[in-house]
């Protein structure tokens, strides 16, 4: 009787008065029932047991694969499974902020005026650079 009385309650449709003057028990006996289900609901949700044993056993088994086989479940090859993207050196930035900056000034330069601007400025590049 509990337990249909407790879902009931969760579900607040109707009141815990009118719940209990149905079942004939007292509403704080209704209220604590209702409590009890909300505070263990989570557990219902959590693995115990058998599934939790093979959860782990699965876990362990991954962490012993290889790169590489790991990579081909991935279907991702594995020398990009090493690359270490670099970040930006100051320089470049600088770079990037100057022929922003000129570019939006007069959107004309191509990449040839611009090597020329920048070295007129001071900083040795390359057109290749730009």
């Amino acid at each position: 009787m509990e337990r249909p009385v407790a879902l009931e309650a969760a579900k607040e449709n109707r009141t815990i008065n009118e719940l209990a003057s149905e079942y004939k028990i007292h509403p704080s006996q209704v209220s604590q029932w209702k409590k009890e289900l909300l505070d263990s609901a989570s557990s219902l949700f959590e693995k115990s047991g058998k599934a939790k044993k093979y959860d782990d056993m699965h876990e362990k088994e991954i962490a012993q694969l290889s790169i590489s086989r790991q990579c081909e479940l991935l279907d991702l090859n594995r020398s990009s499974y090493y690359i270490n993207p670099g970040s930006e050196t100051s320089f470049n930035l600088l770079l990037m902020r100057l022929i922003d900056q000129q570019f939006t000034k007069g959107p004309c330069y191509g990449r040839r005026r611009m090597t020329v601007w920048l070295n007129n400025q001071g900083y040795s590049v390359n057109s290749k650079r730009v």
